[in-house]
This record gives C-alpha cells, structure tokens and sequence, in this order.
C-alpha cells in the first residue's frame, strides 16, 4: 500500500491505488483532497481525477466548570457542589469559569 503525504506525488506501476485508515492512523478533520493522474508508456499524462474527502468531527465537547476564587484557584467546598446555590453563585464568593475537557 502506497504512503500518502500531503503534496507528495506517488509513483507506482501497479494500477490500483488503497487508501487504508485505521484509528490509528486516521485521515486528518476537514478536507482531504485525492487527485490522480496517469502517466502511460510514451509520457503522456491524463486529466487529473480528484476526490474531496471531508472527514467531521461529530462528537460534542465536554463543558467543565470550575469555582474559582479571586486569584483564580480553583475551589470545592462542599457548598461547590450544590446545584441549588451554583443557581445562586451571586450570594457565593468567586466566579465560574468554562472550560473545554
């Protein structure tokens, strides 16, 4: 199986090309372009062939809130935890801050 590099011609007789992907050796996110051009015995090249592959991530990001207080250590008291007061975080010392995880 050919190696593919980005902008990195491939030269081969064999007339099948595979492109293989594994988990751990996935196509990169967003557009994967493929072109193709055969070149026969005298030179001659032909008309590019290409193929857009446009792999997505689909999976949603974890939102992660964290208390911190005023120089911006992060805090647990048990008070923290409670979804009731987090609802009143003004009567609570600190602020919330997002973050993705």
């Amino acid at each position: 199986m050919a190696k593919f590099s980005k902008n990195v011609a491939i030269a081969q007789a064999d007339p099948t090309i595979q492109v293989e992907v594994s988990v751990a050796a996935p196509l990169p996110l967003g557009l994967n372009r493929f072109q193709l051009v055969v070149i026969d015995q005298s030179g001659n090249a032909s008309a590019p062939a290409t193929i857009d592959v446009i792999v997505k991530d689909t999976d949603k990001p974890t939102a992660v809130i964290d208390m911190v207080n005023a120089d911006g250590a992060i805090i647990t008291p048990p008070e923290a935890r409670d979804p009731e007061l987090l609802r009143k975080l003004d009567a609570v010392a600190g602020r919330l801050l997002g973050s993705v995880r």
